[in-house]
């Protein structure tokens, strides 16, 4: 027997009323959703990531395909969405302009190799061999320029640092 716990209201995150209710215009087109099965979808791509359809519907929405699953979070997240009511519209909109922040914010590097970056800037200047020996061996020289260019965009103040110590 499945033990739901992802259809379960936590105080950290409940369900909203709206998804507590049911909205017979969700219910349109080839793919029936219903406003909890789109929280559920929302949720389970908060927790596993875009793409992971398979384990989405394993996991999470066990009466969908891992195809009708991926065309509804594609239907929910498009530009010209008129599917859906428009909180939910809103939750799905805002899921993709935040993961997309935190992509190009990321980049795949942790916290602490931007302060070893900043560490070794402070130190060697833009000597990249010197800062990547040092302070970053396991990123190529190329990643800690790339990683360095992209930091001085986001952040102002990044240009104002002294280059040696």
């Amino acid at each position: 027997m499945l033990h739901w716990d992802c259809l379960v209201s936590t105080s950290s995150y409940p369900m909203t009323e709206e998804t507590e209710t049911t909205d017979s215009t969700s219910l349109v087109g080839r793919h029936l959703f219903t406003p909890t099965e789109n929280e559920l979808l929302l949720r389970a791509v908060v927790k596993l990531g875009d793409g992971q359809w398979q384990r989405i519907c394993s996991e999470h929405l066990v009466s969908e395909t891992p195809g009708q699953v991926q065309f509804r979070f594609d239907q929910m997240t498009s530009a010209n969405n008129n599917v859906s009511s428009s909180a939910q519209s809103r939750k799905f909109s805002e899921y993709r302009r935040l993961s997309q922040v935190c992509r190009n914010h990321n980049q795949g590097v942790q916290y602490w190799e931007d302060i070893s970056l900043f560490r070794g800037y402070a130190v060697y200047g833009e000597h990249w061999p010197l800062v990547q020996m040092h302070h970053i061996p396991h990123r190529g020289r190329e990643e800690n320029i790339g990683r360095w260019a992209h930091l001085q965009h986001d952040n102002p103040g990044v240009k104002a640092l002294p280059k040696k110590l």
